[in-house]
């Protein structure tokens, strides 16, 4: 009895070590290909997006904080928006292979992505190879407060956890 009680002790102690060294291989392979997808996007200064009409929302899975959920991914990747204006914030990238620029911003509308309309068929499968990189990433603890119609928005993410939370003027 003693050395069934051994054999099945050192079997489990192999498998946990083998699901540990697989997530920790499964870890390093995801931070590779998020660097890699990362390296394909050039984060560059916001004047040289202007012009940009909307080219695509973005269809987030978090219905309770889409702006916080952008944002902090975003962030996680690309550190903090250069500023905040009425109603949203903005990024701006350039496609390292295409050289095509685009942003990333929220508005009044909510998170999108917006380019040259008059080279829309060619950014949006930028755009979608961006939109899929960031579903993947992680959501980086973050705040920022935008003010609204309806008052001030602080939106963000604490503990890998984004929120949209109204402070509505009096």
């Amino acid at each position: 009895m003693r050395a069934i009680t051994i054999i099945l002790f050192v079997l489990v102690g192999l498998l946990t070590n083998c699901h540990s060294k697989n997530k920790e291989t499964k870890d390093k392979t995801d931070q590779k290909m998020e660097l890699s997808a990362k390296n394909s996007f050039e984060r560059i200064d916001d004047k040289n997006a202007s012009g940009t009409s909307l080219i695509k929302h973005r269809e987030s899975t978090n219905i309770d904080a889409p702006i916080g959920d952008f944002l902090s991914r975003i962030w996680n990747l690309y550190d903090k928006p250069n500023g905040v204006s009425y109603e949203g914030f903005q990024y701006t990238f350039k496609d390292v292979n295409t050289g095509l620029v685009f942003t990333a911003y929220s508005a009044g509308s909510g998170p999108a992505y917006g380019g040259d309309s008059n080279i829309e068929d060619k950014l949006l499968p930028i755009i979608i190879k961006f939109d899929n990189m960031l579903t993947e990433s992680k959501n980086a603890d973050c705040e920022i407060s935008i003010q609204t119609d309806f008052g001030t928005l602080i939106t963000g993410s604490k503990n890998g956890v984004p929120f949209d939370k109204l402070i509505e003027d009096n």
